[in-house]
């Protein structure tokens, strides 16, 4: 594992979870190396979890690299561990722009190293009958509300965010891959965007299929954390709220005439298993398809130009 912010260490608490008695995991972290190394002596005292400040010349037989260090940082990171010729996930967005992420992507086509993005809403397990109760309807907009508090604090950690990834790019990966789960695939456009407090609080809109409006409404400055995502059709709506644990909220006009909650699920491991099952299959998952992270990146680009041309601000 490459990287040692807040995220890493989510990820580092449930990779240890894993039921598989052949898994060592070593840390690669040079920023955060003292820190790594007493917060796993505190929190793991009986594991073997190696800390290290630079990426080994040499990997052991049937190795994995797992890259969640600063995005500014992936390109270099991806472009170093791709001599490797072993199995690589990275973190959203693979770069700060497109061009980026489309050249590091074909440099892994070329040397014909796996490459995956790690999109872990993706392995969300409700998001299969939020599927098949919306291919009975034909909904006609969706409304996506991501919010959270000014100071979240999880787990003994304060949530920090990456200065040079705006706000927009720091979801969208989320959003359109969670959205391609429960809608397959679709094509989206850019058509607006509205700042109510800079960057901390905005509404996106965006066309799907060039039939119908996806508005993303998003804080940074929330009472509370919030995830849900609603489609509205002609005879009503439903819901997925997935903010903690997930629920599904079905609506006959004001009429509610559904509600499924789940216990959350176990979506990093799940992640995390299917990657470390490539060495037996040799086949990548289609769920770590670069598809929508891509997409996230080219509407990005779109709203920055926009914002370029049209205002002051730059975020």
């Amino acid at each position: 594992m490459i990287g040692g912010g807040r995220w890493a260490r989510i990820v580092l608490g449930e990779a240890i979870k894993l039921s598989n008695e052949n898994l060592s995991i070593t840390v690669v972290s040079d920023k955060n190396f003292l820190f790594m190394k007493d917060w796993i002596r505190k929190k793991f005292t009986d594991s073997n979890i190696c800390v290290i400040k630079r990426i080994p010349d040499v990997l052991g037989e049937n190795s994995f690299i797992y890259v969640l260090n600063e995005t500014a940082l992936r390109y270099e990171t991806l472009t170093k561990v791709s001599k490797h010729e072993v199995p690589v996930l990275v973190e959203k967005p693979l770069g700060l722009n497109y061009d980026v992420a489309e050249n590091i992507i074909s440099v892994y086509k070329n040397k014909k190293v796996p490459l995956m993005s790690a999109q872990v809403f993706r392995f969300l397990e409700s998001t299969s009958i939020m599927k098949d109760i919306l291919e009975k309807y034909v909904f006609q907009s969706i409304l996506l509300c991501w919010a959270d508090p000014y100071s979240e604090v999880k787990p003994r950690d304060i949530k920090k965010y990456e200065k040079l990834v705006p706000p927009f790019l720091d979801i969208l990966p989320h959003v359109f891959s969670l959205l391609e789960e429960i809608i397959g695939e679709f094509d989206v456009s850019y058509t607006s965007i509205i700042f109510n407090n800079i960057e901390k609080d905005f509404c996106l809109g965006l066309r799907i299929n060039s039939s119908f409006d996806l508005e993303i409404k998003y804080s940074r400055i929330a009472p509370v954390r919030a995830r849900n995502i609603e489609f509205f059709a002609q005879s009503g709506s439903v819901k997925y709220d997935f903010s903690e644990n997930e629920t599904i909220t079905k609506f006959e006009g004001s009429r509610q005439i559904l509600y499924n909650q789940y216990k959350k699920s176990q979506s990093i491991q799940l992640m995390l298993k299917r990657f470390l099952s490539y060495w037996e299959s040799g086949i990548m998952d289609t769920k770590f398809s670069h598809k929508t992270n891509i997409l996230a990146l080219q509407i990005s680009q779109d709203i920055q130009n926009s914002l370029n041309s049209n205002s002051t601000y730059k975020p």
